[in-house]
């Protein structure tokens, strides 16, 4: 219950806030490599949370609600959270070191 609709908000409320930050600064939002590739993990991550996470989440919590003394703490369980914190760390970093310059539709000419 606590990892579906609340952090499929959150990812959204990331995502929405990340669009309006992109168009209202100088940045853009397909003007650097690094902007984009925040956008495309975004979007990925969001992707993930809906077709996998919630799911498993679910499959897991009625498993154990089924039979108890049956049921052992999944592997599913430990791959989002290191995934998900690990590009975090990685959207962070790419934010505060600004790599790979200008995308080519955008690069000024000469």
């Amino acid at each position: 219950m606590f990892v579906g609709w609340p952090l499929i908000v959150a990812a959204l409320l990331t995502l929405l806030s990340g669009l309006l930050l992109a168009l209202g600064s100088k940045h853009g939002l397909l003007r650097y490599w690094w902007v984009a590739t925040k956008l495309a993990l975004t979007v990925v991550l969001i992707t993930l949370i809906l077709l996998v996470l919630v799911p498993s989440v679910a499959e897991l919590a009625a498993a154990a609600s089924g039979a108890p003394e049956e049921f052992a703490l999944s592997q599913q369980l430990i791959a989002p959270p290191i995934v998900s914190s690990s590009a975090l760390l990685f959207t962070i970093a790419i934010s505060v070191i600004k790599p790979w310059g200008r995308t080519r539709r955008d690069a000024e000419p000469g």
